[in-house]
């Protein structure tokens, strides 16, 4: 075997089911995933190990040619993924990843935790935090044209551009904080969705002056304007301009 030779061991018919589901599903939820994994392995249960007309002869590289259960998953879910990793990143630079996040906003249980907390001693400070869902799919490691043709695009500017915008961002949420709080002060009832605090485009220009660390003096007011420009022109406008 030639030095650097990775042998890839083949993944089974069932194991290639799963993928191919995951695939198709583009996200499951780590429930869904392993409800997958159940299924896959049910249908799996009675299917006996192919006999290889070739079995015990050597294949090209000196593989040898052994009988393939097909209905083989592995000990358990996770278990299951470390196998098809072992195989899918050597040979395609694809991976079965997972990540945890927060489960999606639901207002109306935001809602009736405000209303629970009111009617008992808890502070408003001691809201439980939500549990984090996992999440799997299939993603690219590799950096080339298709995954960047896939990706989610940035909003275009460099680094001191995007500082630019957290802090624009930053201060619409402070301010809309400030209206919500006076609204609550002056018993009024807040019919509005989402952040009501909003900026001046003078007010948003000025921002510059106040960006430290190594964004400090890096933006003009002219690369200042080109940024607003490319805010507009993405949406955003509508959103933080008063």
């Amino acid at each position: 075997m030639a030095a650097g030779t990775i042998t890839i061991a083949p993944l089974t018919n069932s194991q290639k089911l799963f993928l191919q589901r995951l695939l198709v599903a583009h996200v499951l939820t780590d429930a869904n995933a392993k409800q997958l994994y159940q299924s896959v392995k049910e249908g799996f249960a009675n299917v006996t190990p192919e006999e290889d007309e070739n079995d015990g002869e050597e294949e090209e590289g000196g593989f040898q040619r052994n009988n393939i259960d097909h209905g083989y998953m592995g000990n358990n879910f996770e278990h299951c993924l470390g196998i098809i990793n072992a195989s899918l990143v050597p040979a395609f630079n694809l991976e079965v990843g997972t990540v945890s996040l927060p489960p999606p906003y639901d207002m109306d249980e935001d809602d009736q935790q405000q209303q629970q907390q009111m009617s008992s001693s808890q502070s408003p400070g001691g809201r439980k935090r939500a549990h984090l869902i996992k999440y799997h799919a299939i993603v690219n490691r590799s950096n080339d044209g298709n995954a960047q043709m896939h990706a989610f695009p940035l909003s275009r500017g460099g680094p001191h551009e995007m500082a630019y915008f957290r802090m624009a961002l930053e201060k619409i949420v402070e301010r809309g904080v400030e209206l919500l709080e006076e609204e609550s002060n002056n018993n009024a009832d807040g019919n509005g969705v989402g952040c009501p605090g909003s900026l001046s485009r003078m007010e948003l220009i000025n921002l510059r002056t106040e960006m430290d660390g190594n964004h400090r003096d890096k933006l003009t007011i002219r690369q200042t304007e080109c940024a607003l420009e490319v805010l507009e022109e993405e949406g955003w406008s509508s959103l933080i301009f008063a």
